[in-house]
Formats: structure tokens, sequence, C-alpha cells
């Protein structure tokens, strides 16, 4: 008899492939603006270690004990010591949010703004020139600080101009109108506070032979800054939603004569004229932050580019693309 023929495996079909998931890619974290104390600043003199190692670990009340404790030293002290001391004095006060104390402070660094150089060098001489220009540099660094913080009170006034809310009806003219004058005023007036602030800013360039460069990223941070505070607040004027939603006009019955009903929801108009608005007084202002931030990160040099201030101008710039 023949052999009954081998029954055949039967073909295994081949698993079917999962899809790969797309990778998440998460959007880059908001990165903070820095505060004045973590602009970078030249290490403190021996007359001021010990107020400066209370800065480092930001006991504020105990710098100002270290700098009262060396008043009779910081008395007799070379002026750009003095000078220092009043800086130092200045950010502990900020940093203690008493802005009164601390204006009093930057105002006394800034009474030997233009003096300060000639004095130093008749105080210590120019020998050494390197050790001369070492200290000069950061009697600078504290010149630059005073400058910006006086600008800060400016950019504080900017950013308390605000703009009052529509509290018309959902029509498309009365928001037209409202654009048209209220928006329009309103930005003409906090335009020029945000461009007086700017100017006070660029007081930092007077500073001579250069502005030291951690203050000089900080400075355009802090205008790139005031300029998105400024897009932002008027990006904050939203439209109400239910406007979109609103039941549009009922549509007329034979009785009424069957006119047509109207074409569009007045609701949504409105909503439409509100967005279409605000775009277009949004675009320049955007314009003026995105170009402001990046003068700031192209002026972040190699040795100020791990800075605070750097980090800050990269950071907004990666997350609006």
């Amino acid at each position: 008899m023949e052999a009954a023929p081998e029954p055949t495996a039967k073909p295994t079909a081949a698993p079917t492939a999962k899809p790969t998931a797309e990778p998440k890619v998460e959007p880059p974290k908001p990165v903070e603006p820095p505060t004045l104390a973590d602009i970078k600043r030249p290490a403190a003199p021996k007359e001021l270690e010990a107020a400066g190692k209370a800065l480092a670990e930001k006991k504020w009340q105990g710098c100002i004990d270290a700098l009262d404790a060396k008043k009779d030293v910081l008395v007799q002290a070379a002026v750009d010591i003095r000078v220092r001391a009043l800086a130092m004095r200045g950010l502990a006060q900020v940093m203690l949010e008493d802005p009164k104390k601390a204006v009093i402070q930057y105002r006394k660094v800034l009474n030997y703004f233009g003096t300060a150089a000639k004095k130093l060098e008749g105080q210590i001489g120019k020998k050494d020139e390197a050790a001369f220009n070492k200290r000069l540099e950061a009697m600078n660094s504290s010149f630059a600080e005073a400058l910006f913080y006086l600008a800060e009170e400016k950019r504080a006034k900017a950013a308390a101009i605000e703009l009052a809310p529509y509290d018309g009806p959902a029509a498309a003219p009365k928001v037209k109108k409202h654009f048209d004058i209220k928006v329009a005023q309103w930005v003409r007036l906090r335009q020029r506070a945000v461009d007086r602030a700017a100017k006070e800013y660029g007081k930092l360039e007077s500073l001579k032979p250069s502005p030291p460069a951690a203050w000089a990223v900080a400075a355009a941070g802090r205008v790139a800054l005031m300029r998105a505070e400024f897009a932002d607040a008027l990006a904050a004027n939203k439209a109400p939603e239910d406007w979109a939603k609103a039941a549009p006009a009922p549509a007329p019955t034979a009785a009424d004569g069957g006119a047509p009903a109207p074409a569009e929801n007045p609701g949504k108009l409105a909503f439409e004229q509100f967005k279409t608005s605000l775009d277009a007084a949004l675009e320049p202002l955007l314009t003026q932050a995105r170009e402001a931030f990046q003068k700031c990160d192209e002026q972040a040099s190699a040795d100020v580019k791990d800075d605070a201030s750097a980090k800050y101008c990269k950071g907004w710039l990666e997350g609006h693309k």
C-alpha cells in the first residue's frame, strides 16, 4: 500500500505590525524672566566679603547688617568700594520689597557717575593697569545696576497702563468702533510709555569703555519682556465665546411677508469682527517683541550666553516659533 501523503502545514500569517505611535513633542517650558538678584555681578572685594556672602545666600537683611557693621571702614574706602556697597544695599532693599529705600541707594550710586573713574585713578593709581581696569569694570557693574533698576521703575509704570475691556453689545459696528477709538488710544499711550522705558535701559550704553556684558544683555531682555507684556495685555482681551454660539435671529414667517432670513448670526459677526480687529492691532506689537528678543539673543556674547537673561531670551524665542 502506498503511504498516505503527509499533511501540509497551513501557512501562518505574518504578525501584523502595530503602528508606531508618533513621539509626543512637548512644548518648551516657559522660561521665567530673571530677578535683579539673578544677574551676574563681579565677586565682592575683601572689604565687602560678608555682605557679598549674604547676598549669595539670599540673606537680604544679613547683607544690610554686614554693610552696617563696615560703616567706619567704608567711609575711608576708595570710591569703587563705596559705590559697590551702595549697590549691594540697593539690591537687598529690592529683594526685601522696599523700593523707596532701594531708589535712594541707587540714586546715591549714580551721584558718583561721571567722576568716579578719575577719583579712583587718584586714589589707587594706574601703575598696575590690569588691577585698575578690573576695579573700574566692577564699579561700572554697579552703575549699570543702578541705571537698570531706575529703568525698571519706568517699565512698571508702562505696565500699569491697562486697557479697559469691551463692555458693549454683540454688534460688529460697535466692536469695530471700540478698536478704532479706545484700543487705538490705549496702544498709542502705552507705546509711548514703553518707548520711554526702553530709552532708560539704553542709558547703560553711556558706560565707558562699554557696558558690562551681563547688564547689557539683561537690559535687552527687559526691553523684550516689556514689549511682550504689551502684546500680552492686548491679547488678553477676548470676545465672549457665547457670541459665536448665540442663536440667530428667527426667520420671518409668511405672515411677516416672507422676507428672507438674515444671512449671518449677529453674534457670530461681532465675534469675528472682534477677532479680526484684535489680530490687526496685535500683529505690530508681536513683531516688536520678537525683534527685541532676537536682539537680546544676538547680544549674548560667549561669556554671558549661560546667564539667566540670555537663557530667558532664547527660551522665549523657542516657545514662540
